[in-house]
């Protein structure tokens, strides 16, 4: 098991590393740590400790394969499982200071979630993959995730884009809007740091008010989470989505 760690770091900028394992993809331990980072992120922003929030992976080559479907495949409790899925969204979702991902490799599926609940998505110029291939699995994607790639890619180019399951690279997603920048990997750090030091000197007030003001108001927003897990919940039983699990875990093609 590797680790998840929240630190304060150069430019009054609150740092979390994902270095989870090779391919940075979740366990439920993982979840888990990134839950306590995020809880450890939140309050040092909210005592004005951190001006903005740095999502890194220690990984080369990976910012998140998702979720390790294996690993989760012996979960016991599902429903505790998504409870934590969920906790990490809302937590960066609704983090009182700006969150800027620095992906220096893929991030598909739960990777690609993550960096959508931020504000700045810094990209690996070369060899990346980003998207959400949840369809290929009959699995369903979470509503507020599709909102916020509506959000940044356009409405048609988003369901464009979840519908096909598309997994795009690195200029295709710098020119479609989900990436702001396009960097070498080893800049990617450096890089999300020049923009913290946009917020070093920033109202915490101001950030987080405005942040918040340009988000789904907060009981709008836990209703649609609520009703997303439990959605979720009932699709995990649907036989596409048993065996498109089960094809993942075996490392083949769907039988659909």
């Amino acid at each position: 098991m590797g680790s998840i760690q929240f630190k304060k770091g150069e430019q009054n900028a609150g740092i979390i590393s994902l270095d989870i394992s090779e391919s940075n993809a979740f366990t439920v331990e993982a979840l888990e740590l990134l839950g306590q980072a995020l809880k450890e992120a939140r309050e040092a922003a909210q005592k004005g400790e951190i001006k903005s929030l740095l999502l890194l992976s220690e990984r080369s080559g990976y910012f998140s394969a998702g979720l390790d479907l294996v690993a989760l495949g012996s979960a016991s409790d599902l429903g505790q499982v998504l409870g934590f899925f969920y906790n990490n969204l809302e937590e960066l979702y609704t983090m009182p200071v700006p969150v800027i991902s620095g992906i220096r490799g893929h991030a598909l599926g739960y990777g690609c979630m993550l960096a959508l609940m931020g504000d700045y998505r810094l990209m690996s110029d070369a060899g990346v993959r980003v998207g959400l291939p949840e369809v290929k699995m009959g699995i369903r994607i979470p509503s507020i995730v599709i909102y916020e790639l509506q959000k940044v890619v356009g409405y048609t180019e988003a369901n464009r884009q979840v519908l096909e399951g598309l997994a795009l690279k690195s200029q295709e997603a710098l020119n479609c809007g989900f990436a702001d920048s396009l960097h070498p990997e080893q800049e990617i750090q450096s890089k999300a740091l020049a923009i913290a030091g946009k917020f070093k000197k920033s109202s915490s007030a101001g950030l987080a008010g405005i942040r918040e003001a340009s988000r789904m108001e907060a009981h709008a927003f836990r209703k649609l989470l609520k009703r997303d897990l439990e959605e979720n919940l009932k699709s995990l039983d649907h036989p596409d989505a048993q065996e498109g699990l089960a094809a993942a875990q075996e490392g083949r093609r769907p039988k659909f």
